[in-house]
C-alpha cells in the first residue's frame, strides 16, 4: 500500500493492529516499510482479506518548513491536506480521521489562541470530520468569534480583531447564501458551518509573489483569506464559491473513480456563484459575470493548449480557464437546454442521489435525460470529449416583401459554423421598426441555409440573443456585423 508523507517528516516504524473491526481473528505486528523522499511503501506481513480492516498506526516526526501549504507560527497557522503533514493514502481514498488540536503552551503564546478543525469535538478533545473526506485540514489564530442561528444551525466565524468590523456582514451574508441554496440544490447537508479567516498559499505553480487563493472548503469549513477580509468588503463571491463547495465536492465528493469529472465540484461551484448574483443583482449582471468567465477561457486559448472539459486535470494548466470558467457556462447552456424547472430538479436529484458516493458524468447525464425527457448524447460529447467552442456565422441575408401583404417579409439567410461542428439549439432574435420576433432551430451542421416570415423588415438579426451558448466572441453571429462586447443590444 502506497501513502505520501512531507520529505521532511522521519517515519520511524508502522504497525498494524487489531481485532479487526470487520473480519475475523486479530493482528498486531510491525510492517516493513520503505519511505523514498515523499513517498511510503508499505508490505503488510499477510494479505488483507475482502472485507477486512486494519489499524495502521504510523509513529514520525520532524519539522516542515518552506512549505506554502502549511504554515506554523506563535501568532497562528493553518495546515492544508496537500502538504501531507499526516499519511495520506497515495490513490487519495476517502477516509475518516479523529484529529486532536494541541497548541503550544509557550511564553510568547497570545492570549486566546483558538483552533479550529471540520467537524465535531468529542469529550476527549478529538476532532472527527463529518464525513469521510480526502484531506485533513486545520487552522489556529488570536481570533474573535461570532455566529448566528439558522435553521437550528451555528453558522460562526473565526476572525482577526482587523477584520471584526465585516463579520456581522460576511455572517449574514453566509446565510442567505444558504438559504438560495438549500432551495436550488436541496437542503444543506451538515449541522454547522464555520467560517475562519487565515492566511493562504498561492496557487501551485504561480509565480512568487502571486496572491493567495481566495478560499478553500473542506466539509463544514470554509478558509477565507485574511487579504480580502482586511480590504473592509465582504468578499459575496468568494463567499458564494466556496460555499456550495458543501453540496459539489463534499455532499458529491470529489472522487478518484473513472469517469468523474472536476466540472462537478469547480465547474458547479463557479456557476453557483454566477447564480447568486442572479439572485441579488439580476439577470443582466448575472450575464456579465458568465460574459467574463468566457473571455477568461479565450484569452487562456490563445497561450495555452486546450483542453476538453471532460479530461482536465488540476495538473494543467488549462485547469481554471476550462474546468471553472468553461465549466461554468457548459452548466448555463444546459441550464438553456433544460429550462429553470428542469435543470434545478437536475441538480437537486444529483445532489442526493449521489450524496456521499462516487458520481461519473454517466451518472449525471443519465439524471439529465430522465428528468427532462431529452436525449443529450450531443451536448455531452460536444463540450465534454471536444476542445473548443463553436464560431458561428451570418452570412447572405436576403429579405423581400410578401406580394400582396407588404407588411410581412421572406427572410432567407445562412448559419455556418467556421471551426469545430457543435449539435444544439439556437435562437435567431430579429429586430426591426421597434418589434422583436425569435425562431428556435436545431443546428448541428457546418452550414444550413434558413428561411422565416416575419410580419416586419428586420434592421438586425442576432444569432443566440441571450447568450446561453459560449462561442466565438467575434461579431459573426449579428446582421450587420459590428463588434459588441457583452450581451446584444436591440
Amino acid at each position: 500500500m502506497l501513502f505520501l508523507l512531507h520529505p521532511a517528516l522521519e517515519l520511524e516504524a508502522v504497525e498494524v493492529k487489531g481485532p479487526s473491526p470487520y473480519g475475523s481473528g486479530s493482528r498486531e505486528e510491525k510492517v516493513a516499510f520503505d519511505k523514498d523522499d515523499g513517498l511510503v511503501r508499505l508490505r503488510f506481513p499477510q494479505r488483507i482479506g475482502k472485507g477486512e480492516g486494519l489499524e495502521v498506526v504510523f509513529q514520525y516526526s520532524g519539522q516542515i518548513r518552506d512549505d506554502e501549504r502549511l504554515k506554523i507560527g506563535p501568532e497562528g497557522g493553518y495546515g492544508l491536506s496537500g502538504a501531507f503533514w499526516y499519511p495520506q493514502n497515495f490513490t487519495g481514498d476517502l477516509h475518516a480521521a479523529r484529529v486532536s488540536l494541541h497548541l503550544p503552551n509557550t511564553p510568547d503564546r497570545p492570549d486566546g489562541l483558538v483552533g479550529v478543525v471540520p467537524g465535531t469535538l468529542d469529550q476527549e478533545g478529538y476532532f472527527s470530520p463529518i464525513l469521510p473526506v480526502f484531506g485533513i485540514y486545520f487552522a489556529y489564530g488570536n481570533y474573535t468569534k461570532k455566529s448566528i442561528a439558522w435553521r437550528g444551525k451555528e453558522i460562526s466565524i473565526y476572525c482577526t480583531n482587523e477584520s471584526a468590523t465585516i463579520a456581522d456582514q460576511i455572517l449574514k451574508t453566509a446565510e442567505d447564501i444558504l438559504e438560495f441554496y438549500s432551495q436550488k440544490f436541496g437542503e444543506y447537508p451538515f449541522d454547522n458551518l464555520t467560517l475562519v479567516e487565515t492566511e493562504l498559499p498561492a496557487p501551485r505553480g504561480a509565480p512568487s509573489g502571486a496572491q493567495g487563493i481566495g478560499g478553500v472548503a473542506p466539509p463544514t469549513l470554509v478558509f477565507l483569506n485574511s487579504i480580502l477580509l482586511r480590504m473592509g468588503k465582504v468578499p459575496t463571491n468568494l463567499l458564494a464559491h466556496e460555499i456550495s463547495h458543501q453540496w459539489w465536492g463534499n455532499l458529491v465528493p470529489v472522487s478518484l473513480k473513472k469517469g468523474y469529472t472536476p466540472w462537478f465540484s469547480e465547474g458547479f461551484a463557479t456557476y453557483s456563484d454566477a447564480l447568486y448574483v442572479e439572485k441579488t443583482l439580476g439577470r443582466e449582471r448575472m450575464m456579465q459575470h458568465l460574459v467574463k468567465m468566457g473571455h477568461l477561457y479565450f484569452q487562456s486559448t490563445l497561450y495555452l493548449e486546450d483542453e476538453p472539459l471532460g479530461t482536465c486535470y488540476i495538473n494543467s494548466p488549462m485547469y481554471r480557464p476550462v474546468v471553472y470558467a468553461k465549466g461554468a457556462r457548459v452548466l448555463h447552456s444546459l441550464r438553456g437546454l433544460l429550462g429553470d424547472e428542469a435543470f434545478f430538479r437536475v441538480l437537486k436529484e444529483f445532489a442526493s442521489g449521489y450524496a456521499l458516493k462516487d458520481a461519473t458524468l454517466a451518472d449525471f447525464k443519465s439524471i439529465a435525460e430522465e428528468v427532462s425527457q431529452k436525449k443529450l448524447d450531443s451536448f455531452f460529447e460536444d463540450w465534454f470529449e471536444k476542445k473548443g467552442f463553436p464560431h458561428y456565422k451570418i452570412s447572405e441575408v436576403k429579405m423581400e416583401a410578401v406580394e400582396g401583404a407588404p407588411q410581412k417579409f421572406h427572410i432567407s439567410l445562412i448559419i455556418e459554423q467556421l471551426g469545430e461542428i457543435f449539435t444544439g439549439s439556437l435562437e435567431v432574435a430579429f429586430y426591426g421598426q421597434g418589434a422583436e420576433e425569435r425562431k428556435e432551430i436545431f443546428f448541428g451542421e457546418r452550414s444550413a441555409p434558413l428561411s422565416f416570415t416575419l410580419p416586419f423588415k428586420p434592421e438586425r438579426i442576432v444569432l443566440d440573443p441571450d447568450y446561453w451558448v459560449l462561442r466565438e466572441p467575434s461579431g459573426d453571429d449579428i446582421w450587420p456585423r459590428f463588434f459588441r462586447a457583452g450581451g446584444a443590444k436591440k
